[in-house]
């Protein structure tokens, strides 16, 4: 059964579904915003349903609602000038946001589908 049917929109894109735990959240935010000094916080709508917090050159990162979850997302710009770029450094965004999410939730899903999902357990 899945976890809801929010999908990150951008070249590069990726999401996570996590339970919505605000003080864990902020905490996670942080610490992605530690390992990644490029991105700065953001407090921007992109869409009607995704609400950016963090922000570089090439990526958003935020969240969104997901019907019994939060969805956390990765999202690429998608600039003609810097999808190159964005190619090169999406896989590590990916992998280090999942790593972070993975340290402060007990549950991070990931979808398969439109409307199911799988647990990650690690990487």
């Amino acid at each position: 059964m899945g976890r809801g049917n929010y999908y990150a929109s951008g070249d590069y894109a990726a999401q996570w579904y996590v339970e919505y735990e605000p003080n864990i959240l902020e905490e996670a935010f942080r610490e992605i915003e530690e390992r990644f000094p490029s991105f700065h916080k953001q407090d921007k709508w992109i869409r009607r349903d995704s609400h950016v917090l963090l922000a570089n050159n090439l990526f958003y990162i935020g969240i969104a609602d997901n019907e019994h979850t939060i969805a956390v997302f990765l999202s690429s710009k998608d600039d003609d000038v810097t999808d190159g770029l964005a190619a090169q450094h999406f896989g590590t965004y990916k992998k280090g946001i999942l790593n972070i999410l993975l340290s402060f939730f007990d549950e991070v899903y990931v979808p398969t589908s439109s409307w199911t999902s799988q647990k990650i357990q690690s990487i």
